[in-house]
């Protein structure tokens, strides 16, 4: 693991769920891809935990753009390098 999708992370590939985050002091922040093959969907998952104060008024700015940029980025297509990123640090 340690590859790189856009700015985050990739800590776990499996199958059907993939799991991108980063952590500092102010809070943790994780993103789960998960895909119902079958369906032929999948659901993204955020979770952010507060570490400080500075970490709850940094999201509280961050929330409103949060909520729009994440859906853009489920909807866009996966970005070639990413994916091979992602894929190179399974290897």
């Amino acid at each position: 693991m340690g590859g790189k999708f856009g700015p985050l992370t990739v800590q776990s590939i499996a199958p059907d769920l993939v799991v991108c985050g980063n952590t500092d002091k102010h809070l943790a922040f994780r993103a789960g891809f998960e895909v119902d093959a079958e369906r032929q969907r999948g659901t993204f998952t955020t979770e952010v935990q507060f570490l400080d104060t500075l970490g709850r008024a940094y999201f509280a700015l961050v929330k409103p753009f949060h909520k729009r940029i994440i859906p853009a980025l489920v909807s866009a297509p996966f970005p070639a390098r990413a994916r091979a990123e992602a894929l190179g640090s399974q290897r």
